[in-house]
C-alpha cells in the first residue's frame, strides 16, 4: 500500500474563533482542558494521508496541542490592539499539515496581567461551524471544573465522526438512496439546466474574499423577539473582540 502526505495550504480551510478571558489565567487548567476534548473527540487527534489514491483517516493517541501564550502586554494602547489583530490574522493564515497534525492549535494573547484573548483554529476538514460551538462550550466546562479540582460534568461521547461516515457509505448504498435519487430525477426531468448566474460585474482573475456590512437599525420589538428566539433555542454568538 502507497501512502503520501495530504497538506492544507489554503487559509480558508481554517475556521477559528476567540475568546476575550477577564481575571487571573491558569495556563496548565487550559492544556488539561484541550487534552480532556482531544482525549473525547477523534476528530481533533486525526490525520490523514493519501493510501492508493484514496484519502485515509488515521486516528492517532490524544496528543492535544499545548496552548501557545504570546505576551503583548508591554505594549502601548494603540500599538496593542493593533499587533493583537496582526498576530491573530497570522494564526488564522497559518496552513495545518493533514499529515502530521495535529490539526488544531490554541493561542493565548495576553494584553494585561488578567486580559487575554484565546484564539482557537482548526482545519474544516475535522469540524464545522457546528462543532466550533461545542468546542468552546467544552472548553469553557473544562476549566472552570479543573479550576475547581473537579472533573468535568460532560457526558461520554456515544458516535464519532467515523461513526457517521460509515454510515453515510452504507446508506449511499442502499435501495432507500436508490429510491430517493430516482425520485429526484424524476422530479427534475424536464427542468431547465441553464440558470443565469450572470452579474454586472466582471470577476476578478484572484478571488479576494472581500466582504461587505451594512448597518440597518430594527425595531425595537423586533430586537426583543430575536434575542427571545435565541434565548429559546439557546443560539449562541462567537465574537472576536
Amino acid at each position: 500500500m502507497g501512502c503520501r502526505s495530504t497538506r492544507g495550504r489554503h487559509p480558508n480551510n481554517n475556521l477559528f474563533f476567540g475568546l476575550q478571558l477577564s481575571g487571573e489565567l491558569n495556563l496548565s487548567a487550559v492544556d488539561l482542558s484541550l487534552r480532556v476534548i482531544v482525549h473525547r473527540h477523534e476528530a481533533l487527534r486525526t490525520t490523514f494521508h493519501i493510501c492508493d489514491g484514496q484519502p485515509v483517516q488515521f486516528i492517532g493517541l490524544p496528543q492535544p496541542p499545548k496552548a501557545e501564550l504570546i505576551d503583548l502586554s508591554g505594549r502601548p494602547g494603540p500599538d496593542l490592539i493593533r499587533e493583537a489583530y496582526a498576530l491573530a490574522c497570522q494564526e488564522v493564515n497559518k496552513p495545518f499539515d493533514l499529515r502530521r497534525g495535529p490539526l488544531v492549535r490554541v493561542v493565548l494573547l495576553k494584553l494585561a496581567p488578567h486580559k487575554h484573548i484565546m484564539l482557537a483554529i482548526l482545519h474544516h476538514i475535522i469540524c464545522d461551524g457546528w462543532f466550533l460551538g461545542l468546542f468552546a462550550n467544552e472548553l469553557a466546562i473544562c476549566y472552570a471544573a479543573v479550576c475547581n479540582g473537579a472533573a468535568p460534568p460532560l457526558a461520554p461521547v456515544r458516535l464519532q465522526y467515523r461513526d457517521y461516515a460509515s454510515w453515510q457509505r452504507k446508506w449511499l448504498a442502499s435501495q432507500d438512496f436508490e429510491r430517493q435519487l430516482s425520485y429526484s430525477i424524476q422530479r427534475l426531468n424536464g427542468a431547465n439546466m441553464l440558470v443565469d448566474l450572470s452579474t454586472n460585474g466582471i470577476p476578478p482573475i484572484e478571488p479576494c474574499f472581500a466582504g461587505f456590512r451594512q448597518a440597518r437599525q430594527l425595531p425595537e420589538n423586533l430586537v426583543q423577539q430575536l434575542k427571545a428566539v435565541a434565548k429559546r433555542y439557546d443560539a449562541r454568538r462567537l465574537l472576536f473582540c
